[in-house]
Protein backbone atom coordinates (compact mmCIF):
# COMPACT_ATOMS: atom_id res chain seq x y z
CA UNK A 1 0.00 0.00 0.00
CA UNK A 2 2.67 2.50 1.13
CA UNK A 3 4.36 1.76 -2.73
CA UNK A 4 1.24 3.34 -3.94
CA UNK A 5 0.70 6.39 -2.14
CA UNK A 6 4.40 8.17 -2.80
CA UNK A 7 3.92 8.61 -6.43
CA UNK A 8 0.36 9.98 -6.10
CA UNK A 9 1.19 12.00 -3.58
CA UNK A 10 4.44 13.16 -5.81
CA UNK A 11 1.95 13.42 -9.25
CA UNK A 12 -0.95 15.41 -6.91
CA UNK A 13 2.14 18.21 -6.04
CA UNK A 14 2.47 19.14 -9.52
CA UNK A 15 -1.48 19.68 -9.73
CA UNK A 16 -2.74 23.25 -9.77
CA UNK A 17 -4.13 23.94 -6.51
CA UNK A 18 -8.13 24.97 -5.41
CA UNK A 19 -9.89 27.33 -7.32
CA UNK A 20 -7.18 30.00 -7.57
CA UNK A 21 -4.82 28.56 -9.84
CA UNK A 22 -3.54 31.49 -12.00
CA UNK A 23 -2.79 30.02 -15.49
CA UNK A 24 -3.84 33.63 -17.24
CA UNK A 25 -1.40 35.89 -15.39
CA UNK A 26 -4.16 37.75 -13.74
CA UNK A 27 -2.63 40.16 -10.59
CA UNK A 28 -4.74 40.86 -7.47
CA UNK A 29 -5.06 44.99 -7.52
CA UNK A 30 -6.37 46.95 -3.93
CA UNK A 31 -5.68 50.41 -3.09
CA UNK A 32 -7.26 53.15 -1.32
CA UNK A 33 -9.08 56.70 -3.23
CA UNK A 34 -9.11 59.77 -1.32
CA UNK A 35 -11.72 63.00 -2.14
CA UNK A 36 -10.47 66.15 -0.91
CA UNK A 37 -7.79 64.65 1.89
CA UNK A 38 -11.10 62.42 3.26
CA UNK A 39 -11.34 58.62 2.40
CA UNK A 40 -14.04 58.42 -0.65
CA UNK A 41 -17.28 56.87 1.37
CA UNK A 42 -18.73 55.01 -1.68
CA UNK A 43 -18.20 55.12 -5.55
CA UNK A 44 -16.76 52.77 -8.21
CA UNK A 45 -12.94 52.61 -9.74
CA UNK A 46 -12.85 51.18 -13.15
CA UNK A 47 -9.42 49.60 -15.01
CA UNK A 48 -9.57 49.63 -18.93
CA UNK A 49 -7.19 48.16 -21.65
CA UNK A 50 -5.13 50.90 -23.48
CA UNK A 51 -3.55 48.24 -26.27
CA UNK A 52 -6.16 45.73 -27.77
CA UNK A 53 -4.12 43.19 -26.81
CA UNK A 54 -4.86 43.39 -23.43
CA UNK A 55 -7.51 41.20 -22.71
CA UNK A 56 -9.51 42.08 -19.66
CA UNK A 57 -10.76 45.35 -18.05
CA UNK A 58 -11.66 45.54 -14.09
CA UNK A 59 -13.46 47.13 -12.06
CA UNK A 60 -14.32 47.37 -8.06
CA UNK A 61 -16.34 48.97 -5.55
CA UNK A 62 -14.73 51.76 -3.66
CA UNK A 63 -16.29 52.08 0.49
CA UNK A 64 -14.75 54.21 2.88
CA UNK A 65 -11.75 54.58 1.22
CA UNK A 66 -10.97 51.05 -0.32
CA UNK A 67 -11.35 49.00 -2.98
CA UNK A 68 -9.57 45.31 -3.55
CA UNK A 69 -9.48 42.90 -6.60
CA UNK A 70 -9.01 39.53 -5.98
CA UNK A 71 -6.37 37.46 -8.53
CA UNK A 72 -9.08 35.74 -10.02
CA UNK A 73 -10.64 38.98 -11.11
CA UNK A 74 -7.84 41.16 -11.87
CA UNK A 75 -5.31 42.19 -14.24
CA UNK A 76 -2.87 40.54 -16.39
CA UNK A 77 0.74 43.12 -16.10
CA UNK A 78 0.11 46.16 -18.66
CA UNK A 79 -0.59 50.10 -18.52
CA UNK A 80 -4.30 50.63 -18.06
CA UNK A 81 -6.53 53.69 -18.14
CA UNK A 82 -8.55 54.59 -14.40
CA UNK A 83 -11.72 55.57 -14.12
CA UNK A 84 -13.40 56.78 -10.87
CA UNK A 85 -16.75 57.76 -9.60
CA UNK A 86 -18.79 58.62 -7.35
CA UNK A 87 -22.64 59.71 -7.24
CA UNK A 88 -24.61 61.26 -5.07
CA UNK A 89 -28.12 63.55 -4.74
CA UNK A 90 -27.97 66.51 -6.60
CA UNK A 91 -30.11 68.68 -3.96
CA UNK A 92 -30.19 71.94 -6.75
CA UNK A 93 -32.06 69.73 -9.13
CA UNK A 94 -35.80 70.07 -8.52
CA UNK A 95 -37.29 65.78 -8.92
CA UNK A 96 -38.22 64.73 -12.01
CA UNK A 97 -41.64 64.34 -12.52
CA UNK A 98 -42.75 61.24 -14.32
CA UNK A 99 -44.91 61.70 -17.89
CA UNK A 100 -47.78 59.12 -18.02
CA UNK A 101 -49.97 56.98 -15.76
CA UNK A 102 -47.92 54.65 -13.14
CA UNK A 103 -44.42 56.09 -14.01
CA UNK A 104 -41.51 57.08 -11.69
CA UNK A 105 -38.00 58.50 -12.61
CA UNK A 106 -35.19 57.71 -11.13
CA UNK A 107 -34.03 60.75 -8.57
CA UNK A 108 -31.16 63.58 -10.42
CA UNK A 109 -27.99 62.56 -9.43
CA UNK A 110 -24.62 64.34 -9.71
CA UNK A 111 -21.13 63.37 -10.12
CA UNK A 112 -18.86 63.74 -6.82
CA UNK A 113 -15.52 63.13 -8.38
CA UNK A 114 -14.46 65.65 -11.24
CA UNK A 115 -14.28 64.25 -14.76
CA UNK A 116 -10.47 64.46 -15.09
CA UNK A 117 -10.80 60.84 -13.22
CA UNK A 118 -13.86 59.96 -15.33
CA UNK A 119 -15.62 61.27 -18.45
CA UNK A 120 -12.39 62.87 -19.25
CA UNK A 121 -9.61 60.32 -17.46
CA UNK A 122 -6.27 60.39 -18.57
CA UNK A 123 -4.72 58.74 -15.42
CA UNK A 124 -3.15 55.12 -16.10
CA UNK A 125 -1.61 52.40 -13.57
CA UNK A 126 0.77 50.05 -14.50
CA UNK A 127 0.00 46.27 -13.22
CA UNK A 128 3.53 44.61 -12.76
CA UNK A 129 3.53 41.15 -12.55
CA UNK A 130 4.22 39.65 -8.57
CA UNK A 131 3.36 37.62 -5.88
CA UNK A 132 1.84 40.35 -3.20
CA UNK A 133 -1.13 42.49 -4.48
CA UNK A 134 -0.38 45.51 -6.95
CA UNK A 135 -1.48 47.81 -4.81
CA UNK A 136 -2.48 52.05 -5.78
CA UNK A 137 -3.61 54.89 -4.32
CA UNK A 138 -5.28 57.33 -5.76
CA UNK A 139 -5.48 61.38 -3.93
CA UNK A 140 -8.50 63.21 -5.54
CA UNK A 141 -8.37 67.30 -5.10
Amino acid sequence: MRKFVAPILLLLSFLPTGCGGNSDGRQALSGSVLLHGEPLDHGAVKFQPTTPDQQYATGAMIQLGKFDIPREFGLTPGVYKVIITSQELDKNEPAPVAKGPGGTLPPAMRERVPAAYNSQSTLTIEVKAMREVNRFDFDIK
